[in-house]
């Protein structure tokens, strides 16, 4: 994993390199905040951003989000505040607290953000805030937080995706047409799936064995199986 991230930042200061201009903003999407501390998804999003800036890749940092009901704080206060407490100057800081969804968060920063962008948000979300950016008409590209995120999650946003691909619009806030619980329930079930198809795999194969049948050719069922929901969107449905 260190290495792929490591891949990723030497492909961002590539451009720099060959003598592109840095990034206007760094737009971090927002992810929830507790009693005015970044939850861990909002603290991972803004240390990358902030690494990024102090490597010289844009020339302000772009925070965004709103407050959650019965919030005091919103999630582009909170993520402002943190950066200033580590350096960042105001006048480098753009901070959004309106918005309740990844299209309002670009839909609202749109008017405020001039040349390209780098957006920074968890890896799973990235290709469908990518996806809503370049529809707004922003010259957006992004960076994919690492993390070890469930499969639902990944699950999620390729249906998400999917679902924007077939030309669909982005839902406002509170109708969500593919609910958290229930597709977190979904990725069990398919989770559990796998299971018994590698179960019934091996039981057949020793069955098989046992009565003298060979397969014609190799079969291979990985351990980790049950574990492919989580791969499969990153590496397929998510393909660059």
């Amino acid at each position: 994993m260190g290495g792929v991230r490591g891949l990723a930042f030497l492909a961002l200061l590539l451009p720099l390199a060959w003598g592109q201009e840095p990034y206007a903003w760094i737009v971090v999407l927002g992810a929830a905040q507790y009693g005015g501390h970044p939850s861990p998804a909002l603290e991972r999003r803004l240390q990358a951003a902030l690494a990024l800036y102090q490597k010289g890749l844009a020339s302000g940092i772009a925070v965004a989000g709103g407050k959650a009901p019965g919030d005091r704080y919103s999630e582009g206060e909170v993520g402002c505040r943190y950066l200033r407490e580590r350096g960042i100057p105001q006048e480098a800081l753009l901070c959004e607290t309106q918005s309740q969804s990844t299209y309002e968060n670009l839909l609202f920063l749109k008017p405020l953000l001039r040349g390209r962008v780098l957006l920074v948000t968890d890896a799973p979300h990235l290709p469908r805030a990518l996806f809503l950016a370049r529809a707004l008409g922003l010259s957006a590209e992004g960076l994919g937080v690492g993390g070890e995120y469930p499969p639902g999650y990944w699950l999620r946003e390729a249906l998400y995706r999917l679902w924007l691909y077939l030309g669909f619009r982005p839902f406002p806030k509170g109708q969500n047409p593919f609910p958290a619980q229930a597709l977190f329930g979904v990725a069990s079930l398919l989770g559990q799936a796998l299971q018994g198809v590698q179960v019934a795999l091996q039981e057949g194969l020793k069955l098989g064995e046992e009565e003298g049948l060979r397969l014609p050719g190799p079969l291979y069922l990985p351990p980790e199986a049950p574990k492919l929901l989580g791969g499969l969107p990153q590496d397929l449905l998510f393909g660059r």
